[in-house]
């Protein structure tokens, strides 16, 4: 059985969703790394900076992860989110709230918008997973 045709879908929504889920995704794990860099440079290496590191690693990672397995990097992608916003929130100086928006909200909205894609592509999808079937006139072995 090919099953290369799951996920894809010719729905517009569901192909602008993840157009706007992989330029953001992208966009925003590039300067987050950038910044990292730029600041394992700079700042003396602590548990910290350690974990800032790891933090921007983890959630590049997750990005990567969300172009191949939509909900499994989306999933990563709140969960990361969720703590690298805590962690900022603790230790910000002060103005919590700014530290927690440019931290963790970020990849939270690129989270939520995989899953998004994610579950509108199963519901959406080309291939038909309860009869293991294409719709009309697609065929299995081609996919086309």
């Amino acid at each position: 059985m090919d099953v290369k045709n799951i996920g894809k879908t010719d729905d517009k929504l569901t192909i602008q969703l993840r157009e706007s889920a992989h330029t953001l995704g992208v966009t925003i794990a590039v300067l987050w790394i950038l910044a990292g860099i730029g600041y394992a440079i700079l700042d003396p290496w602590t548990w910290k900076s350690e974990l800032v590191i790891a933090f921007l690693f983890f959630l590049g990672l997750g990005v990567g992860i969300a172009w191949w397995k939509e909900g499994i990097g989306g999933i990563m992608l709140i969960v990361l989110s969720v703590a690298f916003s805590i962690f900022a929130c603790i230790e910000a100086t002060r103005n919590h709230v700014l530290a927690v928006f440019l931290s963790g909200v970020p990849f939270l909205i690129v989270g939520i918008l995989f899953l998004a894609t994610w579950r509108r592509a199963k519901k959406t999808s080309l291939y038909d997973s309860t009869a293991n079937t294409m719709p009309p006139g697609i065929d299995m072995q081609s996919g086309v």
